[in-house]
């Protein structure tokens, strides 16, 4: 069986190397001006509720005409489900108006 030996600690070898210096030198500098910017681009951002309404009213609106027909809510369970109750002035369709406030619950 061989053995292997750890060699020798010495001041030679406790230098640090011109690459070593680089390094350590690279990541100060990475981690002190890159670091803050990309640690704050990763966050994910505060989605309001208007705008996460207003983005699936918009999905949903297949034609692109601001009303929701019962075969476009059909994209929207829980839309389709009280597609009657949601359109409260009975025209069979859904404005972004009834679409808002049947979300919202008021």
């Amino acid at each position: 069986m061989r053995t292997f030996r750890r060699p020798q600690a010495s001041a030679a070898n406790l230098t640090p190397s011109r690459f070593e210096r680089h390094s350590v030198a690279l990541l100060a500098v990475w981690t002190l001006t890159l670091a803050p910017g990309l640690a704050g681009a990763t966050q994910p951002r505060a989605v309001d509720l208007a705008e996460a309404i207003s983005a699936a009213f918009d999905r949903a609106d297949r034609d692109g005409d601001g009303h929701l027909s019962p075969e476009e809510a059909e994209h929207l369970p829980a839309v389709a489900q009280r597609f009657t109750a949601l359109d409260r002035d009975g025209d069979g369709k859904l404005s972004r108006k009834e679409f808002h406030q049947g979300i919202k619950g008021s």
